[in-house]
């Protein structure tokens, strides 16, 4: 947020979402954050949270 100048405000209002709930996100009073929601805000916010590079994804074998 410092380095975007962003204040919990601005924040709640990109991710859309309350000021409240950023608060407590900040200060680890969310516990239900689905990947989803955080591969979501990441994307809103500019930030890629997951990679899978392409050269390991042949390699996966699955056996029976």
């Amino acid at each position: 947020m410092k380095l975007n100048g962003l204040k919990q405000k601005d924040l709640a209002q990109k991710l859309e979402v309350s000021p409240q709930y950023i608060n407590k996100l900040l200060h680890g009073q969310v516990s239900n954050i689905t990947v989803g929601t955080a591969i979501r805000y990441g994307k809103l916010l500019g930030i890629e949270l997951v990679t899978i590079p392409e050269n390991t994804t042949n390699k996966i074998q699955v056996r029976a």
